[in-house]
């Protein structure tokens, strides 16, 4: 899977000297394909990713059994609610 520039570098500051993550952006935007792999691979907890769609105003965060989705107003979220139903968990929230 090609980089998208997403890198980690050692936190001198941390005790346990974790990573920190530092996003970068790139276009033109991925293929569909690419977005795939990146999302299965988020969903293995292979990789940390996140995408911002400005033109959107939109903000998805996969990570290992879920993904979360910010929205600009309550009629883009009703709108892939109900769009992506079927992949909402049985809890009457839906988290």
């Amino acid at each position: 899977m090609p980089s998208v520039g997403l890198h980690e570098y050692p936190d001198p500051h941390e005790p346990d000297n974790a990573l920190v993550y530092w996003p970068s952006f790139a276009r033109p935007a991925p293929t569909a394909a690419w977005l795939t792999q990146l999302l299965q691979a988020s969903a293995r907890d292979e990789c940390r990713a996140f995408f911002f769609q400005p033109q959107r105003g939109a903000v998805v965060a996969p990570y290992d059994d879920g993904l979360d989705v910010l929205l600009p107003d309550q009629a883009a979220r009703d709108y892939y609610r109900r769009r992506y139903l079927a992949w909402l968990s049985d809890r009457p929230d839906g988290l």
